[in-house]
């Protein structure tokens, strides 16, 4: 796999994924994030086995493919380039090699095989809306998410109840995205996805 991006674009979406990865877990594969590079695009995946985000980018491709590499890392090394530098990502003998500008780097890959996939399904229910009708709902209801990790699932459910009950009786046309399947500790997985215009 080999693949070059702007620095500014692959910024913020990996601010986004390191929220998400805990730097200290006893499953290492959880601490790296997933890249995939094919048809002009990079996505982007990392889970922390509660929460999933995979986000998007246009790059350029010579060699189509996928790896993992350890989020915080990246992260750090993006970070740390100039504004404007292009970043080529280059994957050979389990080594990811980075470089931009003079500044090289090679960071260890763990194969995409052992990182666990969450198989979405078909999404039954759906609605749509503009994006600054749910800055608001989010922003008052933002206070009452958990910091607890016992308490992981009912954050979730709560905010997404507010959330959902503030849109639906302030607007006329929504649209969102549900899908719930067993998990563990026989505990239900909402999986939530906005398609935001």
């Amino acid at each position: 796999m080999k693949f070059a991006i702007d620095r500014t674009s692959l910024m913020r979406p990996l601010n986004q994924l390191s929220s998400v990865v805990e730097r200290r877990t006893t499953i290492p594969i959880l601490s790296n994030i997933v890249l995939t590079a094919q048809a002009g695009q990079l996505s982007l995946t990392a889970t922390d086995m509660e929460i999933d985000i995979v986000t998007t980018l246009n790059c350029a491709i010579s060699t189509e493919g996928s790896c993992t590499c350890p989020a915080h890392l990246l992260n750090d090394i993006v970070r740390k380039m100039p504004d404007g530098a292009e970043i080529s990502i280059e994957v050979n003998s389990g080594q990811a090699h980075i470089s931009a500008g003079r500044s090289n780097f090679k960071l260890p890959t763990l194969p995409v095989e052992d990182f666990p996939t969450f198989n979405a399904g078909e999404i039954t229910v759906q609605f749509a809306f503009p994006s600054a009708d749910l800055r608001h709902p989010i922003d008052t209801t933002q206070f009452a998410i958990s910091t607890e990790a016992s308490l992981a699932h009912l954050k979730l459910m709560r905010l997404l109840a507010l959330i959902l009950k503030n849109l639906l009786q302030n607007m006329e046309k929504q649209v969102v995205f549900l899908k719930s399947k067993p998990c563990l500790n026989n505990l239900e997985r909402v999986q939530a996805v906005v398609k935001i215009r």
